[in-house]
């Protein structure tokens, strides 16, 4: 992006931050006193957002760099985990279909949905290891239309899927990245990435490269690496002294990768170090970060959960440490983070900190890390309930029953895809589970 379009679009998120501060603290100075959204449990005084953050939210969509299509884990390259469509969804909600997985293993990863297709991996944790990448039709109740063995590594089903301008990139845990038609399947190019390395997280994709990152098995080192997507050439490979198993994150011009020392920035077109936190360092496994507002939202595992620590993307000086021990990465709207614990799905001010409203699944913990669509949250619990959710107040606006659902494989798992939710351009949410994949539709009575 051009120097002054980045610096309007810092501009106005820190306009919408300093409002939404503004309002919630005036307005929501009464404690929570139970676990239900505000809602529902509590009654809650009207917030009118001015025109001005109306406009500015608007902006900010258009003015990010990423285009509003959701194609990687947690929606887009910055991984907030939301997306603004044209229309919005439509409820109530219903479940169109379920479709089983013809090939691979009982694992089902996040989708990707494009062109009336819904794209997935599916883990085989078997003897012989690997992937394949599944093409179903969402207008033909989930049909497969094709399927593409990825090689393994050790016997394990890790890989991961983007989608950029068309074209569809599957990387297996190996290191093979596979550039495939995503109408018969068919690989166009292929280039196996330095085989020093292991490849646990999913690629993210913008402005024709791929990046990547990479462990080193059983070494504390790894390394991003950006490819061309046009042919498969690596632009520019960058070794990093410290464990690296999660995806890189994006800005309009920068790469974050979360280590076990913190986070470290890097330059999106020439590799070069930005920065780097300087510590401390724990553990052996780290975790995607999430880019938002001129922030780095790192998690880093401890006994009881994710603590987050907050960054300024600007030259990584810390800024706060969360009290939450979530379980999923945070989904990011309108200047509200909305954080995932074993307990509770929670809302807070993102300048602030403080909490908006918290919902509790009935009898179930949540399944998947939640997104945002248009300013609604939407939340599965393991019971296999999808929750609509406002995302200012938490009111429950529709619930439907998807299936029956086991907890996803852990994110800094090697042996299975990472499951997350989608939405296509058109609404249509695709929920992953057990081998299978349900597509849920609005406006259906």
């Amino acid at each position: 992006m051009a120097a002054d379009s980045s610096e309007a679009w810092k501009q106005i998120m820190r306009h919408i931050d300093a409002e939404i501060e503004r309002k919630f603290t005036n307005r929501l100075r009464s404690p929570i006193k139970n676990n239900t959204p505000l809602g529902i449990g509590a009654k809650m005084q009207k917030i009118t957002l001015t025109a001005s953050v109306v406009l500015a939210l608007t902006i900010c969509s258009s003015a990010s760099g990423f285009a509003q299509k959701a194609n990687t884990y947690q929606i887009n390259a910055a991984h907030t985990g939301a997306i603004e469509l044209q229309n919005d969804l439509k409820l109530p909600l219903r479940l169109m279909w379920s479709s089983g997985i013809s090939q691979g293993g009982n694992v089902t990863s996040y989708p990707i949905i494009a062109g009336g297709k819904v794209f997935v991996v599916s883990g085989d944790n078997g003897v012989k290891g690997g992937a394949w990448v599944v093409a179903l039709d969402t207008e033909r109740n989930g049909a497969n239309l094709w399927s593409r063995y990825l090689p393994g590594s050790d016997g394990r089903g890790r890989a991961g899927i983007t989608f950029l301008n068309g074209r569809l990139f599957a990387l297996s845990y190996s290191g093979l990245l596979v550039f495939l038609n995503p109408n018969d399947g068919k690989p166009v190019w292929s280039v196996q990435l330095p085989k020093a390395f292991d490849y646990p997280a999913p690629p993210v994709a913008h402005e024709d490269t791929i990046y990547v990152s990479a462990a080193a098995s059983f070494e504390r080192n790894g390394a991003l690496i950006a490819v061309n997507a046009t042919n498969g050439e690596i632009r520019w490979k960058k070794n990093i002294d410290s464990v690296v198993t999660g995806s890189p994150a994006l800005s309009r011009d920068g790469v974050f990768v979360s280590t076990v020392c913190g986070v470290q920035q890097f330059d999106a077109i020439t590799g070069a170090l930005r920065w780097r936190t300087p510590g401390p360092c724990t553990g052996w496994s780290t975790l995607m970060p999430v880019f938002y507002s001129d922030r780095i939202f790192n998690r880093q595992m401890g006994s009881n959960g994710q603590a987050v620590r907050t960054y300024q993307a600007i030259d990584g000086a810390l800024t706060t440490t969360s009290v939450d021990q979530i379980i999923f990465p945070p989904a990011f709207r309108g200047g509200v983070g909305y954080y995932t614990t074993s307990e509770a799905l929670v809302a807070r001010v993102v300048a602030t900190g403080e909490v908006l409203w918290r919902f509790r699944p009935k009898f179930n913990k949540t399944y998947l890390p939640p997104i945002v669509v248009n300013g609604k949250v939407l939340s599965i619990a393991q019971g296999g309930k999808l929750s609509v959710l406002d995302g200012l107040t938490g009111a429950v606006l529709d619930q439907v029953q998807v299936g029956s659902l086991l907890p996803p494989s852990p994110e800094d798992s090697s042996t299975a895809p990472i499951a997350g939710i989608s939405v296509s351009d058109e609404g249509d949410i695709v929920i992953p589970y057990q081998g299978w994949v349900a597509l849920v539709r609005g406006g259906q009575k």
